[in-house]
């Protein structure tokens, strides 16, 4: 997800039916806490999480469920949700 992901989520609504499938993979490091970003933020958007998983020290593998159709974010929300990802940091190799 690029740094304005709150408009991909809403685009991801926009285009998947009712009970479509939405598979996200996410760096580790951008998440402070991520069953807040599950549980309280992705339904903001119209989705409900059904599978969280840690892929290595790596990537989280998320899966939602679309639930409710989202035409737009309150400023105020999708100020608060735009906060949710950090920038990656990357390992030297």
């Amino acid at each position: 997800m690029g740094t304005n992901f709150p408009q991909f989520l809403l685009e991801a609504n926009r285009v998947l039916k009712h009970g479509g499938t939405l598979f996200i993979a996410e760096v580790l490091s951008r998440f402070e806490d991520v069953k807040e970003f599950t549980n309280e933020h992705m339904p903001l958007v119209g989705f409900r999480c059904i599978s969280l998983s840690r892929l290595k020290d790596f990537l989280y593998m998320m899966v939602f469920k679309k639930e409710a159709e989202v035409p737009s974010l309150e400023p105020d929300a999708s100020s608060e949700f735009s906060k949710q990802l950090k920038p990656c940091l990357y390992k030297k190799r």
